[in-house]
């Protein structure tokens, strides 16, 4: 029998919120709030028609790193969702 290798994560520099946000300025997406995470999982979930991760998985990575969930508006409604992990 083999041994299943372990997995190694290395440390990742942390998303520096500024040059995020300058870099998808541009292409109108700004950061998920809070606020707008229902919305931008319901709408990922129809997009992709799949299962997406819990409210709370998206919760625990906004306070790992800000600049993760990107959205895009348009009249106040979500229409775009950029995730980086």
């Amino acid at each position: 029998m083999g041994t299943t290798p372990s997995v190694i994560l290395l440390p990742q520099p942390a998303l520096r919120l500024r040059s995020v946000i300058e870099v998808a300025a541009p292409h109108h997406l700004a950061p998920a709030q809070s606020d707008d995470l229902v919305e931008m999982r319901d709408l990922a979930a129809c997009l992709m028609d799949a299962k997406v991760a819990e409210l709370e998985t998206y919760l625990a990575v906004q306070q790992i790193q800000p600049a993760a969930l990107l959205i895009h508006k348009e009249d106040g409604r979500i229409t775009g969702v950029v995730g980086m992990l």
